[in-house]
């Protein structure tokens, strides 16, 4: 047990549990927007845990070599590696899925309507756009890829995630106001083709008036 006073353990292991805390504060924001478990994010946790599991193994042995040590440290590499993966497999879930419901919301109801209720659409687009730029950065440059996303987390919980929701409920509006617009053509329509009979009616009243004021 003479490993867990060494400083450069209880370091690494205070890293691990603040990354992991961090990770399920994201795919707890995940699951608040999508309404799904982010997947890939538990998968990356359970990688995680297995590899504290083997570490801890290790330190159980009444005698510790020096390939065993070397080896506990690096089960701790991959643990905190496989727990950072699942952050940004979190983060990648919340901006994809954001993305998409922008994408269908577009197609349902078109640009113009969209802005009249919810003005901060392009803004919230924008958003989103930067955010899929930046995981497309991430991917060529691995060294500042925490930082990167780190970065986009920043972006959603400073107004994106706030911006969906009040989304969400445009979108209700933007559906009672087209049910309202369907309902006065439908009225509309209806009270032109009235118009239609009465006149048709009223030409024929006439018609027949005049055949018996020719008799």
């Amino acid at each position: 047990m003479a490993l867990f006073v060494d400083p450069e353990l209880r370091e690494q292991i205070n890293e691990i549990c603040i990354i992991w805390d961090g990770v399920e504060e994201k795919i707890k924001y995940s699951e608040r927007i999508t309404n799904e478990v982010s997947l890939p994010s538990i998968n990356e946790l359970r990688y995680a845990g297995r590899r504290l599991i083997d570490a801890l193994n290790i330190s159980f042995k009444d005698e510790i070599s020096a390939e065993d040590k070397k080896e506990f440290y690096s089960f701790l590499l991959e643990a905190k590696h496989f727990c950072v993966r699942a952050e940004h497999d979190a983060i990648d879930s919340i901006v994809l899925f954001i993305d998409s419901r922008l994408n269908e919301i577009i197609r349902e109801f078109g640009i113009v309507l969209i802005n009249q209720v919810f003005p901060k659409f392009s803004e919230m687009k924008k958003k989103i756009n930067d955010a899929n730029h930046i995981i497309t950065r991430s991917r060529k440059e691995r060294d500042s890829r925490t930082e990167l996303y780190n970065d986009i987390f920043k972006s959603l919980s400073d107004g994106l995630l706030d911006m969906y929701n009040d989304l969400l409920i445009s979108e209700e509006i933007i559906k009672a106001h087209i049910e309202e617009v369907q309902k006065k053509e439908k009225k509309d329509k209806l009270w032109h083709m009235i118009q239609l009979v009465i006149g048709y009616g009223i030409g024929v009243i006439g018609i027949i008036v005049g055949i018996i004021g020719y008799i």
